[in-house]
C-alpha cells in the first residue's frame, strides 16, 4: 500500500501546476518513504533525520513561495483525480504481492519483499531529485527575491 501510495504520488507530482501542491506533495511523498523504511529497519532513525531535512527544506520553499507567488489560486481537476486513481489501480494489479490479491498478510510484512539497500537508494534518489527541483525554482533571474541585473 506505501509503495502504491509512492507510484501515484510520483505521478500526480508531474500534473501539479502551484507550488504549495507541489510541496504537499513532496511532503507526503517523504513521509510515506519515512514509513516504508522505518517498516523495513529495525529503526526508525534514519527516516526521523530524512523527514526532519524534508521538513526543513520545505520550511524554506514555503517561505520563498509566500514571497513570490501568494495570491496563486488552486483549481482542483478531475483529471488529476482520475490519473491518481488509476495509478493506484494500475500498481495494484502490477505488483504480485498487493493487498488485494494476498492471502496470508503477506504483503504487509515489507521486510520480506523489499531489502534495506532498494529503500536506501531509494530515499537517496528522492532528496536528489528534491534538491534538483530546489536548484531549479531558486535559480531564477528575476523577482521579488533576486536583483535584477540593469
Amino acid at each position: 500500500m506505501f509503495m502504491s501510495l509512492a507510484f501515484s504520488l510520483s505521478i500526480m507530482f508531474m500534473f501539479m501546476k502551484t507550488p504549495i501542491t507541489m510541496g504537499a506533495i513532496l511532503m507526503v511523498a517523504a513521509l510515506n518513504m519515512a514509513m516504508i523504511m522505518g517498516m523495513t529497519m529495525s529503526t526508525f532513525f534514519f527516516s526521523y533525520v530524512m523527514v526532519i531535512v524534508m521538513m526543513s527544506g520545505m520550511l524554506i520553499l514555503f517561505i520563498y513561495m509566500s514571497v513570490v507567488a501568494s495570491n496563486n489560486k488552486f483549481n482542483s481537476s478531475f483529471t488529476l483525480m482520475f490519473v491518481f486513481i488509476t495509478t493506484t489501480t494500475i500498481y495494484w494489479y502490477i505488483t504480485p504481492t498487493s493487498i488485494i490479491k494476498s492471502t496470508n498478510n503477506e504483503s504487509l510484512m515489507l521486510i520480506n519483499i523489499t531489502s534495506k539497500m532498494e529503500i536506501t537508494m531509494t530515499a537517496i534518489i528522492m532528496l536528489l531529485i528534491v534538491m534538483i527541483i530546489v536548484v531549479m525554482m531558486v535559480t531564477t533571474h528575476k523577482g521579488p527575491l533576486r536583483m535584477s541585473a540593469k
